[in-house]
């Protein structure tokens, strides 16, 4: 899901940057949009660790000069068990990630986002490609045009 949203957002002409835990599915994802043409950036990142997620919004930022939107897809699904006989440390890793995880994006990335308003208003965003940060619904976003979808 991740990467067709990637796609669709560099499809409508934003540069995108991805983030994975994962190096080897973070390269060929990126490889993948940037051999059709698409601007595109990998950044490593578990999205457990707050100062890593913080790492890649600053590193998007720095690469594409702002932040109009974002889409969080981190995500893991552990194998179905019976719920008494479910290790604690498996529903912890879980929750990291998937609520945790993706509060810690939102947070990250909302605090960037009103740093910079400008970038959330059509005649600002007309003069610059607009950026899409997707770490890990496909909402296309028509070129220059400035949105926000809380990662």
């Amino acid at each position: 899901m991740g990467l067709a949203t990637a796609r669709a957002f560099a499809a409508a002409g934003a540069s995108v940057a991805l983030a994975d835990v994962n190096t080897a599915a973070l390269t060929s994802a990126v490889d993948a949009l940037t051999s059709e043409g698409r601007t595109a950036i990998g950044i490593t990142c578990d999205v457990c660790d707050a100062e890593q997620v913080a790492a890649i919004v600053r590193r998007t930022v720095d690469s594409y000069g702002r932040l109009h939107m974002a889409f969080n897809n981190a995500g893991i699904q552990a194998p179905p068990t019976d719920a008494a006989e479910e290790p604690a440390d498996l529903f912890d890793r879980v929750n990291a990630i998937n609520l945790r995880g993706v509060w810690a994006c939102m947070k990250h990335e909302l605090t960037q986002m009103r740093r910079d308003p400008a970038g959330q208003h059509s005649d600002h965003a007309e003069a610059e490609e607009p950026s899409a940060y997707v770490p890990a619904a496909t909402m296309p976003v028509p070129p220059g045009k400035a949105s926000s979808n809380a990662c």
